[in-house]
């Protein structure tokens, strides 16, 4: 694996917030100038919290760059914000050593829901499975809150 590739959609509150803030002409879309300001101001904060992404092979922790490719949309209906984004791997590493993908915050409660496998596509060639859960395992705030986990489990084709 080299890459995850992210698709956050906000709810309304966060994505009000972007749009009054970040879409100037209010033409309810990103031009590439106000998705530019965007990145500079908002998004590029996310890279302290390796955009809120723990990626594990068993207990190694894998170090991601910074993202890439942000595109932030406005959908036209519901006014909700989406951002997609990659994150490059600083090394690849092998499918087939079970990866976990943890996605939190520690300082504060962020609400991060996962649509379930349907959330996981994978690129290549092999044969791999998602399971989407909670990390009992890892407990954030107190224990108060355990945060949503991807595992992937690939078999080389």
């Amino acid at each position: 694996m080299r890459e995850i590739r992210h698709v956050w959609r906000f709810d309304e509150l966060f994505s009000e917030f972007l749009t009054t803030e970040f879409d100037g002409d209010g033409d309810g879309r990103f031009s590439t100038e106000e998705t530019t300001r965007l990145a500079d101001e908002a998004f590029s904060l996310l890279a302290e919290t390796d955009y809120l992404s723990d990626l594990r092979v068993g207990e190694r922790r894998i170090p991601l760059q910074t993202a890439t490719g942000l595109v932030a949309t406005i959908n036209p209906d519901s006014h909700f914000v989406t951002y997609h984004f990659t994150l490059p791997l600083l090394e690849p590493v092998s499918l087939a050593d079970g990866i976990r993908l943890a996605l939190y915050e520690e300082t504060f409660y962020v609400d991060i829901g996962l649509a379930g496998p349907e959330a996981v596509d994978f690129d290549g060639t092999s044969a791999c499975s998602a399971e989407v859960g909670v990390d009992s395992d890892f407990e954030l705030l107190g224990g108060l809150f355990h945060p949503p986990v991807i595992r992937l489990t690939c078999v080389s084709s």
